[in-house]
């Protein structure tokens, strides 16, 4: 018996699979330009992240600096002002603190702590007051019980001071605390804090 499959005639393609194998051809050059195209935008994404990033520690930096900045110009300007106060307070305690027998000694301290008029003007009568102050032997100890910034700018500062007195001289009963109240005006010069002015009120 003869085998009819030898005798079958070739099947013809159709136009739909010839349509059918196009479209699958065509998709397969397509999907590479979708890749293509994905490529770019991904790494446009990965470097937006880091551009914000970059812009954010910029940012930071710029910040922690300024508040740096601040920072030192407030504790520069607060420093200032406590250096003007503790001299101030310094020189009330010298002034107010004289004892006869180191009476130099004294008068020297206040002048180390003194400029301008003030210097000029102590300096002139400090031969009459140590004088004066061995004649009668005086002792005297000033403590200082309140002071305060009357006013302040960079280079000056006038502050309010309030002290009390103990003293005594020789042949005289111990007298009683004495209170004395002065605005020392306190500048700057070359660095160093020093009084120019004081004046003592009631």
């Amino acid at each position: 018996m003869a085998d009819d499959s030898a005798d079958a005639e070739p099947v013809e393609q159709t136009e739909a699979d010839e349509t059918a194998e196009a479209d699958d051809e065509v998709a397969d050059e397509t999907e590479p330009a979708d890749d293509d195209r994905a490529v770019p935008e991904r790494r446009r994404f990965l470097r937006t992240p880091t551009a914000l990033g970059a812009v954010l520690v910029v940012a930071l930096v710029a910040l922690t600096g300024w508040t740096g900045y601040k920072f030192y110009q407030v504790q520069h300007e607060q420093q200032r002002r406590e250096m003007f106060v503790d001299t101030a307070r310094q020189a009330a305690v010298n002034l107010t603190t004289v004892n006869w027998e180191h009476a130099e000694d004294d008068i020297q301290r206040v002048l180390d702590t003194s400029t301008g008029a003030f210097y000029d003007d102590f300096d002139k009568r400090s031969k009459s007051f140590l004088e004066v102050v061995k004649q009668i032997k005086s002792k005297s100890v000033g403590t200082v019980t309140a002071s305060g910034l009357q006013s302040y700018s960079p280079d000056e500062a006038k502050v309010l001071v309030s002290a009390t007195i103990r003293s005594t001289n020789a042949g005289v009963p111990e007298q009683a605390p004495q209170v004395w109240r002065m605005v020392l005006t306190v500048q700057d010069v070359d660095g160093k804090a020093k009084v120019s002015n004081v004046e003592f009120i009631q």
